[in-house]
């Protein structure tokens, strides 16, 4: 007589592996709906009802959130996307190295996986980007060159909603480029790199032009904590130093302003100094205090390298989850308008039951080192030694592409936001799943 175990795993057996990454992807999309909305992604769905697109995220994402409110308005047709690319994405890199039904397993288990799950049930660029990342480079990989022109018009957008994308392009271009039976690897590399330049820069220019509304927002964030963390951590120096240090920057009145700057700077945000009651800087540069920021910004590199590094650090380890600080919205549970966007937006949502119910659960597990960036990142380079080591390429590029994305952090992060770490996770957990089912079945 066959046990309770033996009929589970027949009926199971009978079920279409493609099936399995649709009950992934049902879960995903039942806990994510209609999508969660943090304060980004609701001040782009604004610029996309308005049709006035600003420079403080990538335009890209609002216009073509735009084109989908034509349809159904909020936040839907963007969570439909971004899922459904990304479960679709998930199962077929898994089928780079495995056969349909263990690929719809691995591809199910990856899908549902917190760490990767939660930040996809937002609707903001990373979620985006990682969609059509993962979905690019599948379609780019396959025979065709429909589907491989297709295929890098995703990349194309994947770098257009993210600004720092391109970081991730190089080491999956080349696996890209390989499989379309380029034998040379100069040439591989130099058809890699052609593409991953033109890919970018066309993605800065449509930006460009669907900009109507320079914010500057690199002046405002960027410059000013790199100028105050700099300086802060640099040899004692006085008013007159500082002030020669900064010339054209608007300060505010303060005495010992080396200490004033130490005081607004925190390696988490760049928001002290400027919207606190210790501000140093102006909230509304002007162009002339700008183009004084910028200079600042590389005279103090250039000055005090050693500070200027140790100043990043500290950031670094913020966005690494380092510190005993918690991580900035590692679950998302807002699917409330802010208040300053209530009156410009008609748009309400409140949380469902499975919404509460799992948010909950995941908001505890977003204390844990399971959210901490740090445990990816070291896991992704012992991956990077093995994939050295049994000169495998696939999982060479997938975790490569996860590091160096998360490497432009260390000199463009102004936050320690746990999204900025998805696109790692992501790529460590497919490259941790291979290997562990792959030696696994070595072993027997």
């Amino acid at each position: 007589m066959q046990s309770v175990w033996q009929r589970v795993r027949e009926r199971a057996g009978r079920v279409q592996p493609r099936w399995l990454v649709v009950a992934a992807w049902a879960v995903l999309f039942i806990y994510a709906f209609p999508g969660y909305l943090n304060w980004d992604s609701t001040s782009q769905m604004l610029q996309a009802r308005h049709a006035t697109y600003d420079d403080w995220h990538p335009p890209m994402m609002a216009a073509i959130w735009r084109v989908f409110e034509l349809f159904v308005r909020g936040p839907a047709l963007m969570l439909l996307l971004q899922t459904l690319l990304f479960s679709w994405g998930v199962y077929q890199t898994f089928r780079v190295r495995f056969a349909e039904r263990a690929a719809a397993i691995l591809a199910a288990i990856a899908i549902t996986f917190p760490p990767v799950l939660v930040p996809m049930a937002v609707v903001w660029k990373d979620a985006q980007m990682a969609a059509m990342l993962l979905a690019g480079v599948m379609l780019a990989m396959r025979p065709g060159w429909g589907r491989r022109a297709l295929g890098l018009a995703m990349l194309l957008v994947a770098c257009g909603v993210r600004d720092n994308a391109p970081a991730a392009l190089p080491p999956l271009m080349l696996v890209v480029v390989a499989s379309w039976s380029v034998r040379s690897r100069l040439k591989i590399i130099a058809v890699g790199a052609a593409i991953t330049i033109v890919v970018a820069l066309t993605a800065i220019a449509i930006n460009v032009k669907l900009t109507d509304v320079r914010q500057y927002p690199t002046s405002k964030s960027l410059q000013i904590l790199d100028v105050a963390g700099t300086l802060c951590y640099a040899p004692p120096l006085s008013d007159d130093e500082i002030r020669a240090e900064l010339p054209g920057v608007v300060l505010l009145p303060k005495d010992h302003l080396q200490r004033a700057l130490c005081a607004a700077y925190d390696p988490r945000s760049w928001f002290r100094l400027t919207f606190s009651d210790v501000s140093v800087f102006v909230q509304k540069p002007d162009e002339p205090d700008r183009a004084g920021r910028r200079a600042a910004w590389t005279h103090v590199m250039r000055e005090y390298p050693g500070s200027y590094l140790y100043h990043r650090w500290q950031v670094m380890q913020e966005v690494l989850g380092l510190s005993p600080w918690p991580m900035w919205e590692p679950v998302c549970q807002s699917n409330v308008v802010p208040k300053e966007f209530t009156r410009k937006l008609s748009y309400d949502a409140s949380l469902s039951f499975v919404q509460k119910v799992l948010g909950k659960e995941f908001v505890k597990l977003g204390e844990t080192k399971l959210f901490r960036p740090w445990v990816y990142a070291l896991l992704s380079l012992i991956v990077l030694a093995w994939a050295a080591w049994k000169r495998d390429a696939w999982l060479a590029a997938l975790v490569g592409s996860g590091l160096l994305y998360e490497l432009t952090y260390f000199f463009a992060a102004s936050g320690p936001d746990y999204r900025y770490s998805h696109w790692m996770v992501v790529c460590c957990c497919i490259a941790l799943a291979t290997i562990f089912v792959e030696r696994l079945r070595e072993a027997r």
